[in-house]
Parts: C-alpha cells; structure tokens; sequence
C-alpha cells in the first residue's frame, strides 16, 4: 500500500527502524494492526438466494469429494499394508526373477524406484552394487516392516502428547480469516511449538522413500489407487465416484463476485522485536506513520480502521504526485521521478519538480479524475513530439529528462498482442465479462486472459511480464533472440497472420503499411515487398503479413 500509493517503504521498518527514511517499526505495526483488524470476504455480484443456493449446492459436493477422497486415502494405506509384506517378492521381479501373481501397476512401481541408483536409498548399497539376491531381499523387507511398526508408535504417542498439551494448557487463538478458508496460528498448523518424537535419519529417508513420496513404490495417488481395487472396496470407490461426477455435473458456474476486505475484531498489534513474532514488545495503537502526518498521531481505531486510512491515504499530497508520476511513466516510457515506488532520499529527485507540483495539484483540483489528467497530458506539446534526436539537446540531456523529443518505446506484452488481433481484424471488444484462458485461439483483449498467480504464462513472460507473486513498480525491457523466434514460430503470430492476409491482400502493399504503420512504404521497402511476395509461393500473403507483424516498427511506438 505505501509502496503503491504513497511511494514510500514502510515494509522496511517490520524488523528495525528505517535505516534511510523517518519511518519507525512502531509505524509499520500501527499499519499493520489495520490489515489485521480485516478480513478477506467474497462479495457476489447476484442476489443473496442465488449466492446461497450455489454455496449450499457446492458444500453438497465438497462433502462427497471428501468422502472419496478420504476413503482413498484409507485404502491407498491399507494397499500399501498389504503390499509391503511382498517388498522382496517385488524386488527379485524387478531384477529380473520371474513372477506371475504380482500387480502390475506396482511391480512396474518397483522397478522405476531400483532404477534410480544414483539417489541416496539408505540400506540398499549392496542391493545397487550388485548383490540382488532374496537374503539382501528378504532382509530390507524385515527392516522396511520393523521402520512402519516404530513410525507408526512413533506417530501414536505424538498425538496423544499434542493432545495432552493442548488440554492442560489450551492457548488463546488469535486467529486471521485469509482467502480460500485458511487461517493463521493455531488453526493452521495446530502442535507445531510442542516437540515431537522421530525416526532415525536414514531410517525416516527409507520409510518416505517407499510409502512417504509420490514416487515411492508403495505410495498410491488418488488417481492410482481405484486401479488397484477389488470387490467390496471398488464397488464402494464406484459408487462414491459416481455421486461426486454426479453432483458436478449438476452444480452451475459460481455466480460471479468481488474479491474484498470486510470488518474483522479490532486488533492493535504488540511490536515484533527485530520482526520476531515470538519475542513480542508493547502494543501499538493502530495509527498513520507519525512522518506523514506532521508528527501528530491520526488515530486508525474506527472498527478496523480501513476506512480512516482510505481516506487519509487518497488526500495525502504524496498520493497525488505518485498517481501523476504513474500515469506519466505510462504516457512517456519513465517517469519525472524514475523511482516510481520510492520518493524517499534513496529514490530519484525529479528533473523537473515544478511540473510535478503543478501536475498534482491540478490533478487534486480536478477530483483526482485519472481521465482527464490523461487528456490534459496527451494534448500537451511535449507528448505530441516526435521522437528524433537533435545533437545539441543529445548532448545536453541524453536521458531526455527535460523530455525534449518523445521516448520511442516498445510496446508491453499485452498491447503488443492485442495490436496484432486489431490488424488482422479479429479483435474482440466486449467490455467485462469471465477471464478467458491464454491461447493462440484468445480473440479478446489480453487484459480478459486468465492467467496464473505463482505460474507464468511463458509467452507473455517473454516479452517481459512481471511475476504476479511480486510487486514490480516498472517493467524492465529486455530484446533477446527468443523474442524473434515467437514471432517466427509461435502459433499465435501465425493465426493473426492468416487473418491479416487477406486484408493487406485486397489493399497491397501500400494498404499493408498505411494499416500496420500508418505511414507509407518508401521506394526500397515497396520494391522489396515485391521481390518477396514473386518468390514466396501460395501462401506469400500470409507469409508477408507474418514479416510485417515481427517488425520492430511494428512493435515500438515512436
């Protein structure tokens, strides 16, 4: 939030006092305590019996998939009970010894898992060295049953121990409601400060190497498990699985909703001393950093205290100058302060401090309307010059910070994608509506794409889409020869181009740069033109258009 809206970084102060900037540990706990105070909230876009009728049908299926899931998770267990009797019947199998009445799935289990000598397998070096005789057999069963009878008193008594703690000293929870239904504290990760009994090292690595890892061989997934089946046990697995594709397929699409905060018990937060929770010093009343408030307390306390700070966060000055510069750097390529997120003394000094001034309280003057700071930008001389360079002013300001000329500027990821769709006529420009996946068969604005929070999509991260896991205040601007490759090879340019031939097809040449340039070709690019297009066979449209569209003038905005 500071970082964003008020360029400043009071997240360093969670640990220490700012080392560079006024900001103070007690400031970024008396922030803190707001968030803490709120809690995450789902607020739909449908009536309220809509949204109910849709909840309760949706607990309906929870409910069976847990049901089947726990009863999969049971019978992966008792599978693996079973199985693990015949640990050396599978290992003489997989080196070779011929057996007939073992289970395929986990025979072939079994030999995946001896294939791979060179991870560490506690207790098995003389099978990889070459010993696979039925004594090592025999004896790393027994050992393999003895580790599963200690784990399992092990797992026993840390459970009655946890128990135990938790009634003779049951610990107040203060817990936070988080997105999805989880919870922090005690809820989350109940026992976790109680010491626990283990197995041996090596001893715990050959246990979760059999039955603890998804590779191991005597470890079922859900998806494995029903066909190791049989009987009473898959008519049940059947059966279950039946209710829940059932109930499914009867559920509807979630209404759609907002994602939001919502009031949660106040909470003022005690100082995490060097930012550790665990050694706690006095608590800190909700407030706004005393630096940005003229040294006087503006008190957070009303409920959660989001609101107060909403409002003394919108009409602080910094707000307004932060937005102005934002907005700026989008318009020209960087900002007049190039630290967007940080104004403070390690951030960059403006070139031009008066512009800002008047741009922010214009801005503030006009009721922060985002619009019409636009057009007030666009329609000025310095946004409509071009982008030449002049060799006096290039030697006097080769940064352009007096923005003297225009920047030349590569187009983002997404505008560059959707410039391709509104050339080849295919853009789609139904405002709002459900995010759509990523594809080369995505017709929309790339702003609608569904993309993943913690899992890049690797086209658009190749033309330098930040992680949305991080903040980024800028995109950094990077051309390396991948970049060309997508647009020599990527499906997505290729169906854009078919598209585009066509049209550059019935207008030519001059047509082709007048729609993709919004210039004409010179001399030397028509006659070019032509010599590809004679030589390039049935396709030379699409093959043109797939040229034009991997141009740099294509792609930078000058």
């Amino acid at each position: 939030m500071t970082r964003g809206i008020l360029g400043v970084t009071v997240a360093c102060a969670r640990c220490h006092d700012h080392k560079y900037d006024p900001f103070t540990a007690e400031d970024y706990y008396a922030l803190a305590g707001v968030f803490a105070s709120s809690a995450y909230k789902e607020y739909p876009l449908v009536p309220a019996a809509e949204s109910a009728a849709w909840i309760a049908r949706k607990k309906q299926v929870d409910e069976a998939e847990k049901a089947l899931n726990t009863f999969l998770d049971g019978e992966a267990k008792r599978l693996a009970a079973g199985y693990a009797p015949r640990i050396a019947d599978f290992m003489m199998a997989a080196a070779g010894e011929p057996a007939a009445d073992l289970q395929p799935d986990v025979l072939k289990r079994w030999q995946e898992y001896l294939a791979r000598p060179e991870e560490f397998h506690p207790f098995l070096d003389a099978w990889f060295q070459g010993r696979r005789t039925r004594a090592e057999a025999g004896a790393f069963q027994r050992l393999l049953l003895e580790i599963v009878a200690e784990k399992e008193a092990l797992d026993a008594e840390n459970k009655r121990v946890v128990e135990a703690a938790s009634k003779a000293a049951p610990k107040p929870k203060r817990t936070i409601v988080l997105p999805g239904g989880y919870r922090s504290d005690e809820d989350f990760n109940p026992g976790a400060d109680i010491p626990a009994k283990s197995l041996e090292r090596d001893r715990f690595v050959a246990w979760n190497r059999t039955f603890g890892e998804a590779s191991g061989p005597l470890k079922f997934s859900r998806e494995l498990t029903p066909r190791l089946l049989e009987g009473e046990a898959l008519a049940e697995y059947r059966k279950l699985h039946a209710r829940v594709e059932a109930l499914k397929k009867e559920l509807p699409e979630k209404y759609p909703f907002l994602h939001g905060m919502t009031e949660f018990e106040p909470w003022d937060l005690p100082l995490n001393i060097r930012g550790n929770p665990e050694e706690l010093g006095e608590v800190v009343p909700r407030r706004f950093p005393l630096v940005l408030s003229g040294g006087k307390p503006v008190p957070l306390n009303d409920g959660s205290g989001r609101l107060q700070l909403a409002n003394t966060v919108a009409h602080h000055p910094l707000a307004a100058r932060v937005a102005v510069n934002r907005i700026w750097m989008h318009l020209f390529g960087q900002g007049l302060v190039r630290t967007p997120s940080n104004f403070g003394r390690t951030g960059d000094r403006p070139a031009i401090p008066e512009l800002l001034e008047y741009l922010a309280a214009w801005f503030a003057h006009q009721g922060y309307g985002v619009k019409a700071l636009i057009r007030e930008i666009v329609l000025s001389e310095a946004y409509q010059r071009a982008s030449q360079t002049n060799a006096a002013n290039e030697a006097e300001d080769p940064d352009n910070r007096y923005h003297w000329r225009q920047n030349r500027r590569r187009l983002d990821a997404e505008p560059l994608l959707d410039a391709m769709l509104a050339v080849s006529g295919e853009l789609d420009l139904t405002p709002g509506g459900v995010s759509q996946a990523f594809d080369a068969k995505l017709r929309r604005r790339t702003v609608y794409a569904n993309l993943g929070r913690f899992k890049q999509d690797e086209t658009l991260s190749l033309f330098d889409l930040p992680a949305a896991a991080v903040t980024c205040e800028q995109r950094v601007v990077t051309n390396v020869p991948l970049q060309k490759l997508f647009f020599l090879n990527s499906d997505v340019v290729e169906r854009r181009a078919r598209a585009l031939a066509p049209r550059i097809e019935q207008d030519g040449i001059a047509g082709a740069y007048r729609l993709l340039f919004q210039r004409e070709p010179n001399e030397r690019e028509a006659a070019l033109a032509r010599r590809f297009l004679d030589g390039a066979g049935p396709d030379k449209w699409k093959l043109y258009a797939q040229v034009l569209l991997s141009s740099n003038e294509f792609a930078y905005v000058d």
